[in-house]
């Protein structure tokens, strides 16, 4: 508190005739009794709208905390006054000055913090005078301005405040709306922070709520439905992992709801519940608490896909406006079911829920394609939250489903490059690629591009709206921020798609390898990198593997590609992590070598395609049997073949392909492998070219 030096500055800054002279009353009282009666009428200028912050400071200083604790801390009646008339007026003044962020984070504020939780719980002589309701107003308001700042919140984390709004609202004490409310602002601003310390308070809230929604058969019903949805949507994900019994009832809840006729505003409850509850809890909680509830997890993605198809073919502009959180509700049931179909256990569907479910997804997405369309026109759009949205959601539709509304697909096509582009563009210089990352639209895009590179009408639709230039931009920014370490699971599963749709491109278009400047520092960016990641990355390492062969293949049909110290390392590295992939596991036996089997359901198709593109290299690129010379693959190969009779056919025929192509342009090779017993290795296979190489 200041000195009294410093308040009488303050009051001749004071310009308001009737503030300067409660002021000066309250500073020349000679009692607690005169102060009171000052602060009585101060209370109504503070609260008068026309007070600026500056005097309401000034008030505030004037008055001071030791004040305004004695009127707390009051026990008797004084001067004709009940003691709730000084508790009152102390509440009154905290919580007009609460709205200061000064005061609201001041050590005498917060020290308070024990005694506004029994107010609000009921155990505080505070709370029975007929000031009461007052008082928990004011109490209500403090608590919403201390948890605005993170300071705040983490003196309510200490006091155990959370606890106490779980308590005032099972109990359904006095006030329980704005407990709720002052709870929903700390999820909003803290996450799920605010109730890790107190997680057996939170889970009886919890099981409560959910119990009372599960039970109730009336319109509290849809109360409830909404006060879990703001909780779910607020709370954070660690909420999944509480016991499953509250889930359970929500489930039930919902179940029974979707068995009936609800009305708009009904339909927006259980839409939002449902979707909060996919999100924290996973489309498994759909299927019911035995996992088997195939068709209540229908019932849901039906109602989704319905609101979806009357929002976008029927309604208005602005009443999708209006009803933009239920369209994200329902695209984000509809994105995690199809993450789940894709790699979630099975759900048990018949052929004809199967058809019913792919059907209803088609309606839905038919639906989103139609509003693109009707959007695409007015670049303005772009930015709309509907339909950042719908491009969000339609990504993970067109990462696994290109087949159906195939029209459709290329009719948007170009509006979904030209959003994605400028998503990328506008955020390229963001400083927080994690922030970045959650609004890259297309990173969210690009397994749906892969698709479509492959298909003739899609793939010229991509090359005329200039994708390729598009994708080695950002080809090298996602290489920059996997070589700094940032979101790196996530810029792998990128780079592996870019290299995925290059090779596309560079397969079903060669001749654009030629027209493309793209093409060559692509190969330029490959081979350089391939060196820095070696056994550390292996999944990219292959595509790198396959994409630069390939592109080394198709340059040196043109023209003649010298044989640079930069190559060289490209080719060592790829031979070295190729011969890393199988080795002798036993006595006679082949098999994939330890290090690279938790990644081969990933590279198994990369590794076979490596070994073919780099055989059918050797024969238009001049150094390259001499490089291969250099490293261990023919030494590799002829170990394999020459200790494992049984080999797998197709393991065979790759190195028996690569060693008759290496015979057949290179003398060196060719000494070297018959050194190997190479005619053994022939026979003992039935290599019959290769037999024939070696007896030259």
């Amino acid at each position: 508190m200041e000195t009294e030096g410093v308040a009488e500055d303050k009051v001749s800054q004071i310009d308001e005739p009737t503030v300067q002279k409660c002021l000066h009353t309250m500073k020349s009282a000679s009692s607690d009794t005169e102060k009171f009666a000052a602060l009585l009428l101060i209370t109504k200028l503070v609260q008068a709208e026309t007070t600026t912050n500056e005097v309401r400071n000034q008030i505030f200083h004037s008055v001071g905390f030791s004040f305004l604790n004695r009127l707390l801390s009051t026990k008797e009646e004084t001067a004709g006054c009940e003691v709730s008339a000084f508790h009152s007026l102390a509440m009154t003044m905290l919580a007009c000055y609460s709205t200061d962020d000064l005061f609201s984070q001041h050590p005498e504020m917060l020290n308070k913090i024990p005694m506004f939780n029994e107010i609000i719980t009921g155990n505080s002589v505070l709370c029975n005078a007929e000031e009461g309701v007052a008082i928990l107003d004011d109490v209500y308001q403090i608590l919403f301005a201390i948890a605005k700042s993170p300071v705040g919140r983490e003196h309510l984390v200490q006091c155990k405040t959370f606890t106490a709004l779980c308590l005032t609202i099972t109990n359904n004490m006095k006030g329980c709306e704005k407990a709720f409310k002052v709870m929903i602002g700390l999820f909003h601003l803290g996450g799920q922070y605010s109730w890790m310390h107190e997680q057996e308070s939170f889970l009886q809230l919890l099981d409560i709520l959910s119990k009372q929604f599960s039970d109730s058969q009336d319109l509290q019903k849809f109360e409830l439905c909404d006060s879990l949805g703001l909780i779910l949507e607020y709370a954070g994900s660690g909420i999944a992992d509480f016991p499953p019994t509250w889930s359970n009832h929500v489930f039930t809840g919902i179940s029974q709801l979707l068995r009936n006729k609800l009305n708009e505003s009904q339909r927006d409850s259980q839409l939002s519940l449902t979707s909060g509850m996919v999100q924290a809890c996973g489309v498994e909680w759909a299927l019911g608490p035995d996992k088997s509830d195939t068709k209540t997890l229908l019932l849901m993605v039906h109602m989704a896909c319905i609101e979806v198809r009357m929002l976008l073919e029927n309604a208005t502009d602005e009443k999708r406006m209006e009803k933009a959180g239920i369209i994200t509700s329902c695209y984000k049931i509809l994105e995690n079911v199809i993450e789940f179909l894709m790699v979630g256990p099975s759900m048990g569907l018949d052929q004809k829920q199967t058809l019913q479910l792919h059907s209803a997804m088609t309606g839905a997405f038919g639906a989103i394609i139609y509003y693109i369309k009707s959007v695409q026109a007015d670049l303005q759009k772009i930015n709309d939250p509907i339909v950042q949205a719908s491009v969000r959601v339609f990504s993970t539709w067109l990462a696994e489903e290109t087949s159906a509304l195939k029209e459709g697909i290329y009719e948007i096509l170009p509006f979904l490059i030209h959003v994605a582009t400028k998503s990328f563009h506008d955020a390229v210089t963001n400083p927080s690629p994690e922030v970045f990352s959650n609004s890259d639209l297309l990173r969210l895009l690009l397994p749906g591009f892969c698709h479509l590179s492959v298909e003739p009408a899609s793939r010229k639709i991509l090359v005329e709206h200039n994708c390729i230039e598009i994708f080695m931009q950002y080809f090298n920014y996602q290489w920059q921020l996997l070589q700094q370490g940032k979101q790196a699971e996530d810029s792998e599963m990128a780079l592996a798609t870019l290299c995925n749709i290059f090779l596309n491109i560079t397969v079903e278009e060669p001749e654009m390898i030629a027209k493309h400047q793209v093409f060559d520092e692509l190969l330029s960016i490959v081979s350089t990198s391939l060196p820095t990641l070696g056994l550390n990355n292996l999944v990219i390492s292959f595509n790198m593997i396959v994409l630069g062969l390939m592109l080394l293949r198709h340059f040196a049909r043109k023209t003649d590609i010298p044989c640079t110290e930069q190559l060289k390392d490209y080719i060592h590295t790829s031979v070295q992590i190729m011969n890393g992939a199988y080795a002798i596991v036993g006595k006679g036996l082949c098999g994939v070598s330890e290090l690279y089997q938790p990644f081969w359901e990933d590279i198994m198709e990369l590794w076979y395609l490596a070994m073919q593109v780099m055989t059918a290299c050797i024969s238009v690129l001049p150094w390259l049997p001499n490089v291969i010379i250099e490293t261990k693959m023919i030494n590799h190969a002829s170990n394999i073949l020459g200790n494992c009779k049984n080999i797998q056919p197709d393991l065979r025929t790759l190195f028996g392909s690569m060693l008759c192509e290496l015979a057949k342009h290179n003398a060196t090779a060719l000494a070297k492998i018959k050194h190997l017993n190479g005619m053994d290795i022939a026979r003992m296979h039935k290599l019959e070219e290769l037999g024939i190489m070696l007896q030259r």
